[in-house]
């Protein structure tokens, strides 16, 4: 073989072996950015949680006071969290400053759900926010065993939480061995089981309603 083809091989050589080096890291960050909802990434940072409760959720601090759940100068400033990539559901009782975000879609628009564990001398409080949705509230657990109540950001009435039911959505999901599935979101609902707030998530459904 000639010199000139032998340079002429190398350079086709090494031009296929670049395309597919290309190849291969655009397939491997289609598989990284499809293990995470693209809104759940939105904000999985400390700073974008906060903000998404101080620009979606500004009532929700006066409705928490009005309710005797928190004193009146309350706001999310003070509310010291860290965001846990795995959670997808955050309970009144969980940790102080446990946060997670997920995604929900199945009763509404799809939208992130932005959720921190915080509490007082007296109440166990989950937060919650959706952004997309323009909706926040927060679970609220008296220390005394009293029963589980849900206080909403319009401040209309607070809300005995008494059951709970569960529904596959749309919106996929991975789980750590990166097997595709459906989230089932997970609600807490008034006596009737007519008024229902979104809990958490969890990556288990095999197909979607």
């Amino acid at each position: 073989m000639s010199e000139e083809n032998t340079l002429n091989r190398r350079n086709v050589l090494k031009q296929l072996g670049g395309a597919a080096a290309g190849s291969l890291a655009i397939a491997s960050s289609g598989v990284a950015s499809a293990e995470k909802p693209d809104l759940e990434e939105r904000y999985a940072g400390r700073a974008s949680l906060r903000e998404a409760f101080r620009d979606h959720a500004a009532d929700l601090p006066a409705a928490l006071a009005d309710a005797g759940v928190v004193s009146e100068e309350f706001d999310f400033e003070q509310v010291d969290f860290a965001v846990d990539p795995d959670a997808t559901k955050v309970r009144p009782t969980d940790a102080d400053g446990r946060a997670g975000v997920t995604v929900v879609a199945a009763s509404g628009p799809r939208s992130a759900l932005g959720m921190i564990s915080t509490s007082t001398d007296d109440h166990d409080i989950s937060l919650y926010v959706q952004p997309q949705r323009e909706e926040s509230y927060a679970f609220v657990e008296p220390k005394d065993d009293g029963d589980r109540f849900v206080v909403t950001d319009d401040g209309d009435e607070v809300t005995t939480l008494e059951c709970t039911y569960k529904s596959c959505s749309c919106e996929r999901c991975y789980n750590p061995d990166g097997v595709m599935y459906y989230y089932e979101e997970e609600y807490r609902c008034n006596t009737d089981c007519t008024d229902c707030f979104v809990e958490g998530t969890e990556c288990i459904c095999t197909s979607c309603s």
